[in-house]
């Protein structure tokens, strides 16, 4: 057995490799410079002429195509590895709301809502919202976290 990253394909479909251990799911996203839309795959530098501009290698069905799009080097963000409670794909660069619940001395509880984006912290050591909420799929589920959308648009992002 070895550990190894796994490229998601798909949500919920991964390359398998025998005798490999899951570590973790590995995609990137970024805006693509020609219409604005958003494209998944893997980030690569430009080279040539386009030097210093960055490129997505596309994934296309459940296969890494030979497309390859320009994007805005600061749209390029990773899959955190996690979905929110609606089974949406949690990027780096994403807002997220995340519910709770206040108790007070006198037996009564308030519930609360924050929008904080996601980030990875390397002082923690992983994905946080805001400056120090550690994402993890047990946070997801304890505070009700969902993808409202991203700190690059200003519509809803759910999903691809």
């Amino acid at each position: 057995m070895f550990l190894c990253a796994v490229f998601v394909l798909e949500p919920n479909q991964f390359v398998h490799i025998k005798g490999c251990v899951i570590v973790r799911e590995i995609l990137f996203r970024g805006k693509r410079i020609d219409n604005g839309k958003w494209i998944y795959g893997f980030p690569v530098p430009s080279v040539g002429l386009d030097a210093g501009k960055w490129l997505i290698t596309a994934i296309q069905g459940n296969a890494i195509s030979s497309s390859t799009y320009a994007v805005d080097a600061a749209t390029i963000g990773e899959f955190t590895g996690l979905y929110d409670i609606y089974g949406v794909m949690i990027f780096e660069g994403d807002i997220v709301r995340h519910g709770y619940t206040c108790k007070y001395s006198d037996g009564k509880t308030a519930n609360f809502f924050s929008n904080m984006p996601v980030s990875f912290s390397s002082n923690y050591g992983g994905w946080i919202i805001g400056d120090c909420n550690i994402l993890t799929t047990k946070n997801i589920k304890k505070y009700s976290i969902e993808v409202i959308g991203n700190i690059y648009d200003t519509e809803k992002n759910h999903g691809r």
